[in-house]
């Protein structure tokens, strides 16, 4: 049942010129974007890439929210204040220095230098890189077999944009985890060539929101 629409909310809408009757419904926008969380898990398997695309504001970001609530699934985080602190090559104690440098070389940060570096002195692009590494990690460490990367490579130059998502595409089909990534790039598409890529186009004039499945492949 619909909530009526009260005086002055509707003298609100008139005076910007909007009809109040077709704000969006919460629920409706919630229902549908679970929907789609719902489609991109079951197109896609462990080893396989996914790419949310849309505008900002489109509902990227709480998708993964939505996403990020299914068992066995990490996501990357902001560096906390004592990794910030840290050395590099000490904010990975549970994996071997060796494995933990060739993690970070498949990630972008092949540079010996980064290893002896406080995180917090890298550069945006590198603490980005650096972040996705340790998710990785954490994947490995805890046996997690879906990650989700917002703002995908959002403040990285695009041709080290497309090089970062091609490592990692290629470490989520050895590692055999499902990567799902956000982004308003469209061009990280060319680069990553995911299994599924899902285009998220504004609201629906119902309180829902528009979403396609552009383009899918299962691989073997």
């Amino acid at each position: 049942m619909n909530t009526p629409i009260d005086e002055r909310t509707l003298r609100t809408a008139a005076a910007l010129g909007i009809d109040a009757d077709s704000a969006p419904s919460h629920a409706a926008l919630a229902a549908a974007l679970a929907h789609a969380a719902v489609r991109i898990h079951a197109l896609t398997a462990p080893g396989q890439t996914a790419l949310i695309a849309g505008r900002s504001g489109a509902g990227k970001s709480t998708l993964l929210r939505l996403l990020a609530r299914r068992p066995h699934t990490e996501a990357v985080r902001p560096l906390r204040r004592g990794q910030a602190r840290a050395r590099v090559a000490a904010l990975n104690r549970r994996m071997p220095l060796a494995l933990w440098s060739r993690l970070l070389a498949r990630f972008g940060l092949a540079e010996g230098r980064v290893l002896v570096c406080r995180a917090g002195d890298l550069s945006a692009g590198e603490r980005a890189r650096l972040e996705l590494a340790l998710a990785a990690a954490r994947c490995e460490t805890a046996g997690a077999r879906t990650l989700l990367v917002d703002e995908w490579c959002s403040v990285l130059d695009r041709p080290t944009a497309a090089a970062v998502a091609i490592g990692a595409a290629r470490w989520a089909r050895e590692r055999r985890v499902r990567l799902i990534g956000a982004t308003a790039h469209d061009d990280l598409a060319a680069a990553m060539l995911p299994d599924v890529t899902v285009r998220l186009e504004g609201q629906d004039g119902q309180g829902g929101v528009r979403w396609t499945v552009c383009e899918w492949s299962r691989a073997g």
